[in-house]
């Protein structure tokens, strides 16, 4: 008999058995089908109807005659043996070889033991091997004539199956038949016989209803062609050599023609560049206006897209519609219909730029396929043309892409840079350059990244500015600045925009140590690109250690350094205080997000004289507050509270925020909280927006009380137990940073009524 071996691919069904890598045959069942299937399915009943059989419905039983003769040759008291059923079939099926035989008998009496296995009634196995010769003469006399040559038979079976007619597969399977059992629903009826799966290998497929047009009536020739058309579209008709060429910036390189890029015969030397983010605003400003200028003033063809494609017109769309039953019906369709220009080796190239793009769409909606195809078609007819319909090969045009893309153009641009031109994206924005991941066609590009990202949408310019020439001694001093300030360990004065915040897990006792360390020095500081990640503390002290307040007050005053921000007690901001921001906070705000363009539009906008870092760190953490929805979310306005309360801070506390460099010192902030008196919500909003800041932040409390529990979240910060619980204490002055004796800073905040 025959082994049943693994298939790796579906096209290994049509391996002759010289060619297999194990000696065997496969016995397949497959659920439900996609495009490619169909085709196999054709071209296996081809096989299946000239060596082998096609079963599309159920094989009908033996009538009572035929039954009466097969009882004649089977032995009257029928068991289940070997060399009887050899003997048998022998004298059934003299069609076959002496070596057939073998392989067909001992498949028989192998099949037979297993029904034996599920049935005691021997009648019910006599029946069973009745209708499998009579099968095996009247239906399959096909397949078996041919079991053993070097070109396996095939069997291919659609549809529901009942119980003899899988012991049949099973059979015609171990006696050297490839079978092929296909069902597009389900394999419901398969497994009630075959419970465990184990006859055959599964392979399911995505789609599970009958197909539209039956895969018997695809015309084999026709794909034939069509596939020749595919390879022929699957290789550019040049050789393509892109950025690789380039010895100097692209900006240099870019008004050169072909020739002058030392192109040899027949081969292409291109730009693709990926121009991500913006450096000094003016100055990339004029680095595009000039270059726009150079290719007007070069007659070089080109097309400027900013901020998008526009969507095909209804009549540019109708130009190009067709009707289609397949993915085939497509590509092909959309391949005809390409013509930009009278130079063959474009079309071609187009071609071969669509046809990885149809290979590389995993999208089985066939409407979403047209659409795609339709719009690369009305882009490459609108812009192709402009580029290239009198292209000589000197030629080198270029396409300038400004701003955000999705994927479909992405896709385009992919394509376009297959071609004889320049392609040049150019985003001052860094969010959008992983669109070109989702690109259905490789990108080869070069990406070029400038220091800053610019989130505001910009045009692309249309006009020069006005900017400072920097002198050879300036520029020499910001050489000098960059070898020393980059990763050196070294930072300079104010060299970071942002920061965020990580609460140090420490022991008590080590806040004494870290508290006067610069931000640079403690665990957990690092730089990641632009930002500073900050280890600050946030920690609530509880109890007076030893009932000593002489000693607890004495070290409160240790910690107090001239970044130092005292307060005594809670509230700092009465509960439910609204202020001129209030009312109309809830316009700062849709959902989840703020509005920052209004905000700093707004008439009672106090932030305006800070510079502009300071301003985007106060709003970014806010916005990282409701974000990470660090206030109670139970409270509607709780959003409208939150904003309200940090566009309305006072002006010593800006001051803190605008001189804080994130590399050093970090602001301290002490509370002293001896009485009853809770935080009010405003009190946590501040806090929280502080810590998220970087500030350090202690709130001592002797009476062990709660305050800002109700609403700072217990994982926020650290609470420290250091002794017992102490009341009714005067708080003493004490010499703040700078040497002075003061009271607590009760103006720093106001303490607003």
């Amino acid at each position: 008999m025959f082994d049943l071996i693994t298939l790796n691919n579906i096209e290994e069904y049509f391996n002759i058995k010289s060619q297999r890598k194990q000696i065997g045959v496969y016995f397949c069942r497959i659920i439900g089908y996609d495009e490619e299937l169909l085709k196999f399915l054709r071209k296996y009943q081809t096989f299946a109807q000239r060596k082998g059989t096609y079963i599309k419905q159920t094989i009908p039983n033996p009538d009572a005659s035929d039954v009466q003769y097969l009882c004649t040759i089977i032995q009257a008291n029928f068991s289940i043996n070997e060399k009887t059923i050899k003997s048998e079939c022998s004298n059934w099926l003299k069609f076959l070889q002496n070596s057939q035989l073998d392989l067909v008998s001992q498949a028989i009496y192998t099949v037979l033991n297993e029904i034996a296995q599920k049935e005691n009634n021997i009648n019910i196995i006599k029946n069973a091997y009745i209708k499998f010769l009579y099968w095996l003469k009247y239906k399959f006399e096909n397949s078996i004539k041919y079991i053993g040559q070097d070109e396996i038979p095939k069997i291919l079976y659609e549809g529901d199956i009942g119980k003899y007619e899988l012991y049949m597969l099973r059979i015609l399977a171990l006696a050297g038949c490839d079978v092929l059992y296909i069902n597009f629903i389900n394999e419901e009826t398969y497994r009630k016989t075959d419970q465990e799966g184990k006859y055959s290998q599964r392979i399911l497929k995505p789609i599970r209803q009958k197909p539209e047009i039956h895969f018997s009536k695809i015309n084999l020739r026709e794909i034939e062609e069509r596939e020749n058309i595919l390879k022929e579209n699957s290789q550019l008709p040049y050789t393509l050599n892109t950025n690789t060429w380039m010895k100097n910036d692209f900006w240099d390189e870019i008004l050169k023609t072909n020739t002058q890029r030392n192109s040899k015969l027949n081969e292409i030397s291109n730009i693709f560049i990926k121009y991500i983010g913006i450096d000094k605003k003016d100055e990339y400003n004029n680095r595009l206006y000039s270059i726009k200028n150079k290719i007007e003033q070069n007659k070089k063809s080109n097309v400027i897209l900013e901020n998008g494609i526009p969507m095909p017109s209804l009549d540019e769309i109708n130009k190009f519609r067709f009707q289609y039953k397949s993915k085939e019906d497509i590509i092909f369709e959309t391949l005809k219909r390409v013509n930009i220009s009278q130079n063959s080796k474009i079309n071609q190239a187009i071609k071969c730029g669509l046809t990885a793009v149809f290979q590389n769409i995993k999208e089985s909606n066939l409407a979403k396929i047209y659409n795609i195809s339709l719009k690369l078609l009305c882009w490459i007819e609108k812009y192709g043309k402009k580029l290239f319909f009198t292209y000589n090969e000197k030629d080198m045009p270029i396409l300038i892409f400004f701003g955000n893309c999705d994927m479909i153009e992405a896709t385009f641009l992919c394509i376009m840079a297959n071609l004889p031109l320049d392609v040049i994206y150019i985003n001052p924005n860094k969010s959008n350059i992983d669109i070109f991941k989702q690109s259905l066609i490789k990108d080869q590009s070069q990406v070029i990244e400038l220091e800053n990202s610019e989130t505001e949408k910009m045009e692309y310019p249309k006009k020069e500015v006005k900017v400072r020439a920097s002198t050879v001694a300036y520029n020499a001093e910001r050489e000098l600045d960059t070898i020393l300030y980059t990763d050196t360990g070294m930072y300079r004065n104010k060299q970071f925009k942002n920061c965020q915040a990580i609460t140090l897990k420490t022991t008590f006792e080590e806040i004494d140590i870290l508290w006067k360390e610069e931000a640079k020095y403690r665990t957990g500081f690092e730089v990641q690109e632009n930002k500073v990640i900050v280890p600050n503390i946030f920690a609530k002290v509880c109890g007076v250690k030893n009932s000593d307040t002489n000693a607890y007050f004495k070290s409160i005053q240790e910690l107090i350094t001239k970044n130092t921000i005292l307060i005594k007690g809670f509230p700092i901001i009465k509960e439910n205080t609204t202020n001129e921001f209030y009312n109309q906070s809830y316009k700062f705000v849709d959902k989840d997000k703020l509005k920052e363009e209004e905000i700093r539009k707004a008439k009672n906008y106090k932030y305006g004289f800070l510079n502009e870092n300071t301003q985007n760190l106060i709003l970014s953490k806010i916005q990282e507050i409701i974000d990470l929805k660090l206030m109670p979310q139970e409270d509607l306005a709780i959003n409208q509270k939150i904003v309200s309360t940090l566009l309305n801070l006072e002006s010593n506390i800006l001051k803190v925020l605008q001189q804080f460099d994130f590399t050093k010192e970090i602001p301290k902030i002490i509370i002293i909280d001896v009485d009853e008196n809770m935080a009010t919500l405003q009190d946590c909003i501040l806090l929280t927006f502080l810590n998220l800041i970087g500030f350090d932040i202690i709130i001592y409390t002797p009476t062990g009380y709660q305050n800002i529990e109700k609403y700072i979240s217990r994982n926020l910060y650290e609470e420290y137990q250091i002794g017992d619980y102490i009341y009714n204490l005067d708080i003493p002055k004490f010499k703040m940073g700078g040497g002075k004796k003061q009271n607590f800073l009760k103006d720093l905040f106001g303490r607003r009524n």
